[in-house]
C-alpha cells in the first residue's frame, strides 16, 4: 500500500551499499532519488557483465522498474508469455506434453541487467576493489566501515546488498546463515544458433519457456539476450548429487574448475539419461565456459534491518532458485527502500517500515522455494502417469494459495 509523502522526510544521510551487484545499483538508485548521499564499495575491480546466466522477472514489476527510471526502455530483455511442461517419452527421443501455462514473464541476461541499472549509478559513487573487513556501530549510532588498506568511515546507513555470504547480515542477524537444501543446480548458457539445426525446437524457444519433469528433478530452459541483439538459451538443472560429493554450500554460482569438472561431467550423464534426447542437445552443445554449479541453498530471517544496519537482495532472506525470485526480490527490496524513506519522518522510522513490509515478503518467497523443491526435487511423483489435469493439480498444491507470476490464477 502507497503512503502520501510526508512534509518532513529523511534528512540527508550519509548511506554506504556494500555490494554493487544487481541489489547493490538498485539500493543505490533508491537512496540517491530519496536524495540521500550514497557510496558503493564493490570488492570485485571489473564490471560485472560477464556474469551472464539467465534471470526471469514478473512482466509488472518489469514495466514498474521501466516507468520509475530504474531502467532504460532500451534494456534489453525478453517477454516469454508461455511455459510448456514436459517429460520425456519412454522411447527417449522426444518429449510428452504434461501442461501449459501463461505465466507473466520477462526474461533477462544478469549482465546486461546489472549493466543497465550500473550505468544510473555515478562513477564517482561506485567504487571497486573495496573489500569491507569490519563493521560496527559507533557511540553515537553510526554505522563504521573498514575497508582493505584504508582509514574507516562512519555513516548514517550501510546497506548489506553483498549477496548470500553477507558481511552486513552479522549486524542484524548474528547466527543467521544459508541452508544447504541437499541438492544442487547445474547452470549453462549457450547461443541459440548452436541448435539452429532443429528448428522446431528453436522456433518454440522463441516465446516458450520449457520446465522438463523427471524422477529426482527437473530442467528449466528459456531464451535471453546476449550482449549482440541475438538471443542465448539459459537451461538450470536440478538434482541431488552423489553421496560422495563434498558441497560447499557457500560457493555460490561458479564456473568449472578441477574441484567440480568431475560433478559437472557426471551431471551431463544425468541429462542423457533423464532428458528428451532432443533437449538435451542443448545441454551437450553448452561450452564450457557457459557452465556453473549451484549448491541451492536457502534463509529466512527473522528482521531484515537493524538501525543503523539494512539487508537487501540475498543478504537478506536467501530463497530457492525455483521461484525465479533472486533478482526480482532485490528489486522489490529497493523499490521498497525508496518508498520507506520518502514517506517517513526519521531513518529509525524508515527501516521500521522496510523491515515490516519486505521482511514477511522475503520470507513466504522462501518457504514457497522450500515447497517446490520438496515437490519437484526432493519427493517426485512418476512423471510417466501424469497428465495435464493432475499436474496443475500437483502444482497448484504446492503453491498452497500462494500468489505469484509463475502460476497465473487462470492456470
Amino acid at each position: 500500500m502507497r503512503r502520501r509523502r510526508t512534509s518532513t522526510p529523511v534528512d540527508r544521510l550519509s548511506v554506504a551499499v556494500v555490494g554493487g551487484s544487481i541489489a547493490g545499483c538498485a539500493c543505490a538508485m533508491a537512496i540517491s532519488r530519496a536524495g540521500h548521499d550514497v557510496t558503493v564499495l564493490e570488492r570485485s575491480d571489473g564490471d560485472l557483465t560477464d556474469r551472464g546466466f539467465g534471470i526471469a522477472l514478473p512482466t509488472p514489476l518489469h514495466a514498474t522498474l521501466l516507468s520509475k527510471g530504474y531502467l532504460p526502455s532500451d534494456a534489453p530483455a525478453l517477454s516469454i508469455p508461455h511455459r510448456l511442461w514436459l517429460t520425456r517419452e519412454s522411447s527417449g527421443d522426444g518429449w510428452r506434453e504434461l501442461w501449459r501455462q501463461t505465466p507473466q514473464l520477462i526474461t533477462c541476461n544478469w549482465g546486461l541487467l546489472w549493466k543497465s541499472l550500473r550505468t544510473n549509478v555515478p562513477d564517482e559513487s561506485y567504487l571497486t576493489g573495496r573489500r569491507v573487513t569490519g563493521l560496527r556501530r559507533d557511540s553515537d549510532g553510526r554505522a563504521v566501515v573498514s575497508v582493505e588498506g584504508e582509514p574507516d568511515t562512519a555513516y548514517d546507513l550501510v546497506i548489506g546488498a553483498d549477496g548470500h555470504r553477507s558481511v552486513v547480515r552479522g549486524l542484524v542477524e548474528p547466527h543467521a546463515a544459508p541452508a544447504y537444501a541437499g541438492y544442487v543446480a547445474f547452470r549453462g548458457v549457450t547461443p541459440l544458433r548452436s541448435i539452429e539445426h532443429d528448428r522446431e525446437l528453436t522456433e518454440l524457444l522463441s516465446d516458450t519457456g520449457l520446465t522438463v519433469m523427471y524422477d529426482g528433478g527437473h530442467l528449466i530452459v528459456y531464451a535471453i539476450p546476449d550482449a549482440h541483439g541475438g538471443r542465448l538459451i539459459n537451461w538450470v538443472m536440478y538434482a541431488e548429487p552423489p553421496t560422495e560429493t563434498e558441497i560447499d554450500p557457500l560457493r555460490g554460482v561458479f564456473a568449472p574448475d578441477t574441484a567440480v569438472d568431475g560433478l559437472l561431467a557426471w551431471s551431463r550423464e544425468l541429462a542423457a539419461a533423464r532428458l528428451p534426447a532432443r533437449i538435451n542437445q542443448i545441454i551437450t552443445a553448452t561450452p564450457a565456459d557457459g557452465l556453473g554449479l549451484q549448491p541451492v541453498v536457502d534463509l529466512t530471517l527473522r528482521t531484515s534491518a537493524d538501525a543503523p544496519f539494512l539487508l537487501a537482495g540475498d543478504a537478506n532472506a536467501v530463497t530457492r532458485p525455483h521461484t525465479g525470485s533472486g533478482a526480482t526480490k532485490a528489486l522489490q527490496d529497493a523499490l521498497g527502500l525508496e518508498e520507506a524513506m520518502t514517506t517517513t519522518p526519521s531513518l529509525v522510522d524508515a527501516l521500521k517500515v522496510y523491515d515490516t513490509e519486505r521482511n514477511p515478503a522475503s520470507n513466504e518467497i522462501v518457504e514457497l522455494g522450500r515447497r517446490i523443491g520438496r515437490d519437484q526435487a526432493e519427493y517426485t511423483p512418476d512423471w510417466t502417469t501424469m497428465d495435464a489435469a493432475s499436474t496443475a493439480a500437483y502444482v497448484t498444491a504446492t503453491w498452497s494459495g500462494q500468489t505469484h507470476y509463475l502460476l497465473p490464477a487462470e492456470d
